[in-house]
């Protein structure tokens, strides 16, 4: 970040990641993917559990981003 600030950059995106982005100062956000099973049973198990997944991702992010000393 010293290095983006040096050189004027004024847009730094740390890529996908979870809580080690807390530790170096960057906010969590969701992010998307997108997937392809093959096996059908995989796809069960995945699309059954996706939305509490994804919920509870949501929780955590909000919990950590809480933690940050901005807003």
């Amino acid at each position: 970040m010293d290095w983006c600030i040096r050189e004027g950059i004024h847009f730094f995106d740390p890529g996908a990641g979870s809580a080690h982005k807390i530790r170096r100062g960057f906010r969590l956000c969701p992010n998307r993917s997108w997937h392809k099973f093959f096996d059908p049973l995989l796809e069960e198990l995945f699309v059954s559990n996706i939305d509490a997944i994804n919920l509870r991702e949501e929780e955590n992010i909000a919990l950590l981003n809480a933690e940050l000393p901005f807003k």
